[in-house]
């Protein structure tokens, strides 16, 4: 079956690219890998297929970020992206650099951010606050 090219409008100008409806530009289309209904190959444009490809880890980062997010308190946009920078993207890349380097010492997402606060907490937490309770961070 033969396809036509996809076609999008484009229009050039002052040196940047803006999309209209009047002028047309090809895009390639390829092989997206999946079939639709009908068992026929589905075809996407290339630029499609290469942001679909580049974007996969990001998704999963954000996904990972997600499972342990303190963000649903906050109200305050700047805090928010603090604290996400902070204990979302950080943390998870640590982890995810953690597991690169020590593959034997497997660790969950939250183990690892335990593990994390206990570093940064140290014998502070035992010192703190008197009572029958007792640290987690302690081994």
């Amino acid at each position: 079956m033969q396809h036509e090219p996809f076609r999008f409008p484009l229009v050039i100008g002052n040196n940047f690219v803006r999309r209209t409806l009047f002028d047309r530009v090809d895009a390639p289309l390829v092989p997206s890998g999946k079939k639709n209904r009908n068992k026929e190959e589905v075809f996407k444009p290339e630029s499609v297929m290469a942001y679909n490809k580049a974007k996969e880890g990001v998704d999963v980062s954000d996904q990972y970020t997600s499972y342990y997010s303190p963000l649903r308190k906050i109200k305050k946009w700047y805090r928010k992206l603090a604290l996400e920078l902070i204990t979302g993207l950080s943390v998870v890349n640590a982890w995810v650099l953690h597991r690169q380097y020590f593959p034997r010492n497997k660790m969950s997402r939250l183990q690892f951010r335990e593990a994390l606060v206990c570093s940064f907490i140290g014998d502070e937490a035992e010192n703190s606050r008197p009572g029958k309770k007792k640290s987690s961070c302690t081994d």
